[in-house]
């Protein structure tokens, strides 16, 4: 999830995930995970903020390894 740089700081980041994860308990899913870059603190905050943890630190594709960049993998409880 990606929110446009003219409109964050509004609480969107926050309303879209509570979407997703309302989607994801209706669909049957227990558990929402996701990746996010080590060095975007923001989002990092952002989604413990709103209950995700770290469970896999460092998680990297190929890709990430070519361009020198860590991801977390986080998860919360839905």
């Amino acid at each position: 999830m990606t929110v446009d740089e003219a409109h964050r700081r509004r609480a969107l980041a926050s309303l879209l995930m509570r979407a997703g994860e309302r989607v994801a308990r209706e669909w049957g899913f227990n558990v929402a995970l996701l990746h996010v870059y080590e060095e975007n603190r923001g989002a990092v905050r952002a989604y413990e903020k709103a209950g995700y943890e770290t469970i896999r630190a460092p998680f990297r594709t190929p890709y990430d390894v070519l361009r020198g960049r860590t991801k977390l993998l986080m998860a919360k409880r839905i």
